[in-house]
């Protein structure tokens, strides 16, 4: 089947299993000027200006979001009460916050959110004028078991939806015709998520312009990528407690929140960072915590130091960093509040004589991986070489220095 979408794809994700304890949020979203909004369990709604800046555009801590980018909902009388509330944040473009589950805006303009028990879930559709009809009633999970929820659901060019289960990816066209898009297999010794015992557990989901879904895999810490033709590979894997939760698409460049995750349902236990991964593969680190203003009244302990770094002369001008992670500096509780947020990989450069030419400076601030290659060395110079962990609460120490001479 071809996947149809919009260039950009708003989304709107993400609710757990019953056998889920912790239930962090899921909610990214970008705008056609290239603002990133993200939600935060445990402090609200954020947003990452180009130029990086951070800031709280609602305190609400809702669950999920989604992006009226036209304002087509900004008079209509949004659900509230026992079914769970919608509120609007901002305009141009307007931010909806949906509090029990997840939400998107259609084509058409439309909000579609889900309702009602297990077993008689339906798609509601709500109007700009505020008219609410029941779009689709949901069929049985692939499985054969009562759906009693949504995961995550978005929004496709040609005005279809589409919506995840825990191993399934489901299309409603806008006919309101269901049909399964893709299924999805446990990782083989995939890791262990504090809270979440479900593998695969597939939430937020986009698509590109190109028909290309994206859906992370929330039960073993991954962001899929499905061709239209059905190719299923692995675009992000993180290392637990750290685990995907939402993913949005602007152009070719793909955004994911991810969550720290713990075993106890404890909105201010679960620590944010978005990531965007660019076209070229590239990884950035977009926000933390620690560049949250007031996210948080404390912070976790800084991490422990990495250890057996290592540094090996690959070709001309290139070498390889290897290191080995530390442990979760845990805290009184026994929670993995202490874990890695990313790696700072700092360098210093010395003359054939020895004599330093470049102090200690950050040459890359976002790894999350535990190796790195370091490009563009000159012949003739010494470069040494330190990692730092970084989490919320700071960084450690730095690692024993490493050097390497470019001939």
């Amino acid at each position: 089947m071809t996947l149809r979408s919009a260039a950009l794809a708003v989304v709107a994700t993400c609710v757990l299993s019953p056998e889920a304890r912790a239930h962090t949020g899921s909610g990214i979203a970008v705008d056609q000027l290239g603002r990133v909004y993200f939600l935060d369990t445990g402090s609200g709604l954020w947003r990452i200006d180009p130029d990086g800046a951070l800031t709280r555009l609602s305190p609400t801590r809702f669950h999920w979001l989604a992006l009226d980018a036209s304002n087509a909902l900004a008079n209509a009388r949004l659900p509230s009460g026992s079914d769970g509330d919608v509120e609007r944040v901002g305009t141009d473009p307007t931010i909806l916050l949906a509090s029990d589950w997840p939400i998107a805006v259609g084509r058409d303009g439309n909000l579609y959110r889900p309702s009602g028990p297990a077993g008689s879930l339906q798609l509601e559709r709500i109007a700009p004028s505020g008219v609410t009809s029941v779009f689709v009633t949901f069929p049985e999970t692939r499985t054969g078991t009562l759906l009693p929820h949504l995961n995550g659901i978005t929004s496709g060019a040609d005005g279809s939806l589409y919506y995840t289960e825990n191993a399934a990816i489901r299309r409603i066209t806008a006919q309101g015709a269901v049909s399964v898009v893709a299924t999805v297999t446990a990782l083989a010794n995939g890791p262990s998520i504090p809270g979440t015992d479900e593998h695969p557990l597939l939430r937020g989901l986009a698509l590109d312009s190109a028909g290309v879904l994206y859906v992370a895999d929330n039960g073993d810490a991954r962001v899929l990528r499905i061709t239209p033709d059905g190719k299923t590979t692995t675009l992000l894997q993180t290392e637990s407690p750290w685990s995907p939760t939402a993913v949005a698409v602007s152009g070719g460049d793909v955004y994911v929140l991810e969550f720290l995750h713990t075993a106890r349902d404890v909105r201010e236990d679960w620590l944010p960072r978005v990531r965007k991964v660019a076209a070229d593969g590239t990884h950035t680190i977009l926000a933390t915590v620690d560049r949250m203003p007031g996210a948080r009244a404390s912070l976790p302990p800084p991490p422990h130091e990495v250890t057996e770094l290592t540094a090996e002369v690959e070709g001309s001008g290139a070498c390889r960093l290897d290191w080995k992670a530390p442990a979760p500096a845990d805290d009184a509780t026994g929670l993995q509040l202490g874990a890695v947020s990313h790696y700072r990989i700092e360098r210093r450069a010395r003359d054939s004589t020895g004599q330093p030419v470049e102090d200690w400076g950050v040459w890359q601030a976002t790894s999350t991986d535990t190796q790195a290659t370091v490009s563009g060395l000159v012949r003739g110079m010494r470069y040494e070489f330190r990692v730092l962990t970084v989490n919320a609460g700071g960084s450690a120490l730095p690692s024993d220095v490493v050097s390497v001479a470019v001939e």
